[in-house]
């Protein structure tokens, strides 16, 4: 396998080393897409589940996620807890259909179909006319975790009826509500992120005249930082926590650390891919924001970053507290395959309600911990912020 000392920077979605695809996840896809389905006409299902590329925008591949084996069904929300290898094998079993589509025209057959197995919440039976398979990964146009082949299709039809939430179908009835509004109307009605995430990029929610296909990449961190923001606002009407709190997990060889420091809501990232790890060693990425956000993407750590932030940001709103959060993640070896963001969402979420370990300052708290992000408090800027920052409750 080709690894490159800026992979970790990269991670398939910039094209640093110039190749035009991503040797690393062309490796783990010819590993795990190793099937041939024939061509003409194709009986299956969605799992249910959609991806729109992001490639040659506004011009984009899009379609349902279809199964090999449909006795093998895939539920993204009930993911967490399973090893690399099942999850792999789950994986193996998924490929895109695809057809090429502009993101602004919705009224063809293609993308209403389209847009009812993003709504299902069933696994539906759907037939296409498979045209040729696509092997060879582009670096961007990748799904974030590897799945097998594209089949690119000329036509395709659901012939099951899904079972669409009355909610879900009123938000696409509605020409006149916002999307961020739907989004998170949807949220606090109990919907799962990823569910959110694929209508969102299907084109289903929004004033009419702003509707379109998002692609899946910029969807996962729309919907994590409209639900943030939503969040955000409560929190800052929540007083500030009395103490240091210390949460720490891992899972698939994602090792974290999430302190709460007292102070205004803020939040910092650290991250830091170890020798065996999907993109290898690198160095450590750092990105942060202050009281008042942050206007550009956290470019060095990606979605990971918007993923972390809102599993912290939904702990301080159920506890009713506000505080500066910083996280550390270190990856290992263990995690030689990319899952997606939504690994970092749930394991911070699932290390917040386990029991923290609390301290009065910070001196006790870097003494008794040895922390996998060694220098953070050198480079921290809340660490700095949070000793200095004067407030007009303090006057």
């Amino acid at each position: 396998m080709i690894l490159f000392p800026y992979c970790s920077k990269c991670k398939a979605k910039k094209n640093l080393c110039g190749l035009g695809y991503c040797p690393i996840l062309k490796n783990i896809g010819d590993y795990i897409g190793n099937f041939q389905l024939s061509t003409g006409e194709v009986d299956t299902q969605t799992p249910p589940g959609v991806f729109i590329g992001e490639y040659n925008y506004p011009g984009v591949y899009a379609g349902p996620m279809a199964v090999v084996d449909t006795n093998k069904p895939f539920f993204s929300e009930k993911l967490y807890g399973k090893s690399m290898d099942e999850l792999l094998k789950l994986n193996a079993n998924r490929y895109r259909t695809s057809k090429t589509v502009k993101v602004n025209v919705l009224n063809s057959p293609f993308v209403f179909e389209l847009q009812e197995a993003a709504m299902a919440t069933n696994n539906v039976e759907m037939n296409f006319r498979n045209e040729k398979f696509i092997k060879k990964d582009t670096g961007r146009e990748s799904f974030e975790t590897p799945v097998g082949p594209m089949a690119v299709v000329s036509s395709l039809k659901i012939i099951e009826n899904p079972k669409i939430p009355a909610k879900v179908d009123y938000f696409r009835e509605d020409i006149h509500l916002k999307s961020r509004q739907a989004m998170v109307k949807l949220y606090e009605s109990g919907y799962e992120i990823s569910y959110i995430q694929g209508i969102l990029s299907a084109g289903i929610l929004g004033v009419k005249k702003n509707r379109k296909l998002v692609p899946t990449r910029w969807s996962i961190t729309a919907v994590d930082e409209t639900v943030n923001e939503h969040l955000k606002d409560q929190i800052g009407n929540f007083p500030q926590l009395s103490e240091i709190i210390m949460f720490s997990g891992e899972y698939l060889g994602n090792r974290f650390q999430v302190i709460l420091i007292p102070g205004p809501y803020s939040f910092e990232m650290f991250e830091k891919w170890g020798s065996g790890s999907v993109w290898g060693e690198g160095d450590v990425a750092h990105e942060w924001e202050w009281i008042n956000g942050r206007k550009e993407y956290a470019d060095e750590i990606g979605g990971a970053y918007y993923a972390a932030r809102l599993a912290a940001t939904e702990y301080l709103h159920k506890i009713k507290r506000q505080a500066s959060i910083v996280v550390l993640r270190r990856i290992g070896g263990e995690y030689h395959s990319p899952m997606g963001v939504w690994v970092i969402r749930e394991t911070v979420r699932n290390i917040l309600e386990g029991r923290g370990s609390k301290y009065t300052d910070r001196d006790l708290l870097c003494r008794e911990n040895k922390f996998i992000i060694e220098n953070w408090v050198s480079l921290s800027k809340l660490w700095k912020l949070t000793l200095t920052q004067k407030y007009l409750w303090q006057f």
